[in-house]
């Protein structure tokens, strides 16, 4: 009997928690969600060059660079390519892929943090950048 009674107020005190959230949302009038949805860093899979229509490159996401840390930034490497590069890297499946005005695509590991060298480099023809700078 005492286990049914245990099992009984366990059931009851999942049913209350459960209530209580729902109350909770309810009465906020879904400001948890927004807090959780805005405030707490969420990963992003965006495609859009410069993050946004506008390319802004402004990520709403991201709450880790501020005004107040910038100024102490510091590269981790860098690669002097043949020629000048317009466009952002991108980060995929561990590797820096960025192309140059050289008309080479060149990727990078991204793990790299000291004299990075190109894993590869693919010559492409043309011109690999910015969709709006061609």
């Amino acid at each position: 009997m005492a286990l049914s009674q245990d099992w009984s107020g366990q059931l009851n005190k999942r049913m209350l928690s459960t209530l209580l959230l729902a109350l909770l949302v309810a009465l906020s009038g879904g400001g948890i969600y927004y807090y959780f949805r805005f405030m707490i860093p969420t990963p992003t899979h965006r495609t859009t060059f410069g993050f946004d229509a506008a390319h802004t490159r402004n990520n709403p996401y991201e709450h880790t660079i501020s005004p107040a840390n910038v100024s102490r930034l510091k590269p981790l490497w860098s690669f002097a390519t043949g020629d000048l590069i317009f466009s952002s890297p991108t980060v995929a499946n561990g590797m820096v892929y960025v192309g140059s005005h050289d008309k080479k695509l060149y990727a990078f590991d991204a793990s790299c943090r000291n004299s990075c060298q190109p894993l590869w480099s693919f010559p492409t023809g043309g011109v690999y950048g910015h969709p709006h700078q061609r």
